[in-house]
């Protein structure tokens, strides 16, 4: 049952009524899990198409590679990888943004809650959950397709910071609220806005340049259950 479709039919006033009903749903390419239905499926969406490519220079983005910029390489660690799943084919190293000055992080989640509620038409106010960064992928590197975490990712941004690659774009593999697959490519300058939690995302191709650079920061709807 998908509790946010609920319907009837009135009854007949005069006359006969027929009706023929079809069902369609796309199939989404995910090679984990072909045609599989699952919880994100029946969640509640709050933008028509579930993500888009915007182009945009903030200057908290810019403080954030400048800091970045700044770090000597003993800051960045090597991610822990545990087996097979999600991150089992990812080679990367993480730099703590957390250690970034707090005037910094409390401008970049103050500016991305106000992009994503507009962007959301002002739907739900939302809460912050989550900045995570700086990723750095590293040649070979590749994410599988996934949803994140149903109860505090639900409203996010992906935030290009630096590529060193090779000819060939690393493409963010993401599916809209169709179950349409799009291939997009990212620069500095560009940020993803995505719902998260229902749009099927990642990037299965592995990466031959020497290293990509993003973070992502997280919302919720305050009213989010």
């Amino acid at each position: 049952e998908n509790p946010f479709s609920s319907h009837c039919g009135m009854p007949i006033i005069r006359g006969e009524k027929y009706i023929l009903t079809k069902w369609f749903k796309e199939t989404e390419i995910n090679p984990s899990a072909p045609n599989e239905i699952c919880e994100h499926h029946f969640m509640p969406v709050f933008h028509p198409v579930g993500f888009e490519k915007v182009r945009m220079r903030l200057d908290c983005v810019d403080a954030v590679k400048e800091w970045m910029s700044r770090a000597d390489e003993g800051q960045w660690t090597d991610e822990t990888i545990n087996g097979d799943g999600l991150y089992s084919g990812m080679v990367s190293k993480h730099l703590n943004v957390d250690a970034a000055p707090i005037k910094l992080l409390n401008e970049l989640r103050d500016t991305f809650r106000e992009i994503l509620t507009k962007w959301i038409e002002y739907k739900a106010p939302l809460t912050h959950t989550a900045t995570y960064g700086i990723r750095k992928y590293l040649c070979g590197s590749q994410l599988a397709n996934h949803y994140d975490k149903k109860n505090t990712h639900v409203l996010s941004a992906i935030i290009h910071l630096d590529d060193d690659a090779s000819d060939k774009q690393w493409n963010l593999y993401i599916e809209d609220h169709h179950f349409r697959p799009h291939n997009v490519t990212m620069e500095y300058g560009d940020i993803v806005l995505y719902e998260s939690t229902t749009c099927l995302h990642g990037r299965p191709e592995p990466f031959e340049g020497l290293a990509h650079c993003n973070m992502s920061i997280h919302f919720k709807p305050d009213s989010w259950n």
